[in-house]
């Protein structure tokens, strides 16, 4: 169920001063911003629909006054060292959906196949469901092909109150998502991501049967703001050092770290490929 919060206003402690007026602006510029956030990354509006929405409020945000939608916040060093690249694909017409960013370029996504059980007895509720994407990416070497698996569980109490009226409890939920990456020259990366959601921080690991090996981590901190968004994006880092990022919201955006060797590069391109093209499972 989509929970909005909602704050009142008393306009008439409000003085009709300029210096108040611009208060009340921006006081109800933050409450539409977190409305239009919590439409945008909540994990049961759809992407098509998610898409249009956030477009919508966005544009309506910034129109208000005059302010950027968030962006994904990134330490200073590794801006200064990176390219970033503005995503497209992401939405709009998904039929034959195609991803890219920078010299990147996928081939059409392939979302042919998903199955899902349910189980219920009296009250109780648990539901499975599996699924997944395949695709390649291409960016100067060899395509690199990424097959992308999906598993969500949920289970909960159901609470008839009143005819009219129906509660749920939630007492598991969780998206756990994997990928495998063959690279052109024989390797197999293996991405792993478990409790894969917008509202708590995912960790997860890239490796391959060599040793090398990233580290992958969701973040909600956005540059500039005080309070944490759900679903801004992901930072790829090997070691200490970040080596990659991908902002989720909006059309999206990938960083890399300038001058990596060109399989790095194809190789971080496709996680981040990968982790943008990821949408939960319907239960």
């Amino acid at each position: 169920m989509l929970t909005l919060s909602s704050t009142i206003v008393d306009r008439t402690s409000i003085r009709a001063d300029d210096a108040s007026s611009s208060a009340w602006i921006r006081h109800m510029a933050h409450c539409l911003a977190a409305f239009a956030q919590s439409i945008v990354t909540h994990p049961t509006v759809s992407r098509l629909l998610r898409g249009a929405l956030g477009s919508v409020l966005a544009a309506l945000f910034v129109g208000l006054v005059g302010c950027q939608v968030p962006e994904l916040a990134l330490p200073q060093t590794f801006l200064a060292h990176s390219t970033v690249y503005p995503v497209k694909g992401r939405y709009g017409f998904l039929l034959k959906q195609q991803l890219s960013f920078g010299p990147y370029r996928s081939g059409i996504i392939d979302r042919d196949w998903q199955s899902s059980q349910q189980w219920k007895v009296g009250g109780y509720e648990m539901s499975s469901a599996e699924g997944g994407y395949r695709f390649v990416l291409s960016g100067g070497a060899t395509p690199n092909r990424i097959a992308c698996f999906q598993q969500a569980s949920l289970e909960a109490l159901d609470f008839d109150h009143r005819p009219d009226e129906d509660f749920s409890w939630i007492i598991d939920s969780q998206q756990r998502f994997s990928c495998a990456i063959s690279t052109a020259d024989g390797q197999e990366y293996l991405l792993l991501i478990s409790d894969f959601n917008n509202e708590a921080k995912a960790e997860g690991i890239l490796y391959s049967s060599d040793g090398n090996s990233y580290l992958v981590s969701s973040s909600r901190e956005a540059a500039g703001h005080q309070w944490p968004i759900d679903g801004m994006g992901y930072i790829i880092r090997q070691g200490r050092q970040v080596v990659a990022a991908v902002e989720n919201i909006n059309a999206g955006r990938v960083w890399l770290l300038q001058e990596l060797p060109e399989d790095h590069a194809l190789l971080l391109a496709s996680t981040a490929a990968a982790l943008l093209l990821y949408q939960e499972l319907e239960l």
